[in-house]
């Protein structure tokens, strides 16, 4: 299998033998590239997860004028329930995505000074690491001194947009067959089963 060397810190001689030359705590272009393209992906994501959850939070509350609308007398039905409950749902899990966004621009933000923090520990892994098909995106980002449980941010922020974007849909589709006419529900019904198919093939990729 092909290997690529990453840069790795210059080598200076010294009486006890080769060591790496410290002070230099500039990320190397292929981090540096990597970690810019990160932290503008979960920029996105913040400003994405915060439209969506101003979305829910005006959905619940147009939920909340036809309740009010309706006979006190008459029970809400089983779906209009589970709509309110996803409305819910979706305000959480928006809300969750967007605070995980900002904490991985955080710490992104944070790597040189990690990268000279933690100098010696990440020496060390520099050295012994090659590029390779089978090297992880955590174990390159983590050499050069991203730390702590960034991975599970990472797939948090994810997720939870990916299932509040999923609430989103399905409340619509939901909403038109409790208040629209059969033909409506249907053919909204299919077309967001057409526009989740790329929210659901996010699980493969």
């Amino acid at each position: 299998m092909a290997s690529h060397e990453l840069p790795i810190p210059r080598l200076g001689h010294t009486a006890s033998g080769v060591k790496p030359e410290h002070g230099n705590y500039q990320l190397p272009p292929l981090i540096g590239v990597t970690r810019d393209g990160m932290v503008s992906s979960f920029g996105s994501i913040a400003v994405v997860a915060t439209l969506l959850a101003v979305t829910e939070t005006i959905f619940l509350v147009l939920l909340k004028m036809l309740s009010s609308e309706s006979s006190p007398d008459v029970p809400a039905s089983q779906l209009q329930r589970t709509l309110s409950a996803l409305t819910y749902t979706g305000i959480v899990l928006n809300l969750g995505s967007l605070w995980s966004a900002l904490r991985m621009i955080d710490v992104l933000g944070k790597m040189p000074l990690l990268n000279a923090r933690y100098e010696a520990d990440l020496d060390v892994k520099r050295l012994s690491l090659r590029l390779t098909n089978d090297t992880s995106t955590h174990d390159v980002m983590a050499s050069y001194g991203l730390r702590g449980i960034w991975t599970f941010m990472a797939w948090h922020c994810l997720i939870s947009l990916l299932f509040g974007s999923l609430c989103i849909v399905t409340q619509i589709a939901m909403f038109v067959w409790v208040y629209e006419a059969l033909a409506v529900s249907i053919s909204i019904t299919v077309l967001v089963a057409f526009a989740s198919v790329p929210m659901l093939l996010s699980f493969f990729m």
